[in-house]
């Protein structure tokens, strides 16, 4: 029959089994983890803000898209008092949507940046009744390759 121990003793031999985590031991972790976290959080910023310009580019299409039906159906484009309620239905969640028409009875469609997006580097995007697209106020070389391809 075994002898039976006192709960301090049992106690004892646990901790001497089971030691814990040392100082050195938590500090390596958060270093480690701070690291991974430096590196992954830039990455997400840019990954969210490609989502923000994705859905205003795709609003600027569908309202360019309903304007050219338009222009199909009546042989004129809709100034800008009568695609505001669509423009006001497409509006994506960070950008602003807004119509221009033009003098020789054409139109453009801006997506003008709004809350977080408002440091973008790809600036306001605009398209036009001839189908280019470019943007305002940009901090990149290439327009159409890095921010309307991406």
């Amino acid at each position: 029959m075994k002898p039976v121990r006192s709960a301090i003793a049992r106690r004892e031999h646990a901790a001497a089994v089971w030691p814990g985590f040392t100082l050195i031991e938590v500090m390596i972790v958060l270093v480690i983890v701070a690291i991974l976290a430096a590196v992954a959080l830039p990455q997400y910023q840019q990954y969210i803000a490609r989502v923000h310009r994705a859905e205003a580019r795709a609003a600027l299409l569908e309202a360019a898209q309903w304007l050219e039906r338009a222009h199909t159906a009546s042989g004129i484009y809709p100034d800008t008092k009568a695609s505001g309620p669509l423009l006001a239905a497409l509006q994506p969640t960070h950008y602003t949507l807004a119509m221009q028409d033009d003098a020789e009875g054409g139109y453009t469609l801006f997506a003008i940046r709004a809350g977080q997006m408002l440091g973008d580097p790809c600036g306001d995007y605009t398209l036009t009744h001839t189908g280019e697209l470019g943007a305002l106020h940009h901090r990149v070389h290439s327009v159409q390759q890095e921010c309307w391809n991406r």
